[in-house]
């Protein structure tokens, strides 16, 4: 069941952009859960099970969201941008200083260990 709660969950998700919509949408999926539940007289065991149901669904759904936006980021990226935590915004360049029209990249201090 929790499956079929995350199927449902990603079909609605396709539609929004960003973690705060998203939040919206599981809102509203909760919402409806209760309402479709109390409509039954569904007893309290099973409002419960399958309000967890759904938050693990909404877990795992989210999960896939953060993995997919993390491999985004690090596929974009240098291997240098990411170990160091220098994750700029995107359209933003990572080379700094000119002269000339010359630019050179902006350099990390190095640590001996």
């Amino acid at each position: 069941m929790a499956e079929q709660y995350a199927a449902m969950l990603r079909k609605a998700i396709l539609r929004v952009v960003g973690a705060e919509a998203r939040g919206q949408v599981y809102s509203k999926a909760r919402v409806a859960l209760l309402d479709q539940l109390n409509g039954t007289k569904a007893p309290p065991a099973e409002i419960a099970y399958q309000r967890v149901l759904l938050e693990e669904a909404i877990q795992a759904v989210e999960l896939e969201e953060v993995d997919a936006a993390f491999k985004s980021i690090v596929s974009t990226r240098t291997p240098r941008e990411v170990l160091s935590g220098n994750l700029r915004p995107f359209g933003q360049s990572s080379l700094s200083g000119s002269a000339a029209g010359i630019t050179t990249p902006t350099l990390l201090p190095w640590k001996a260990i």
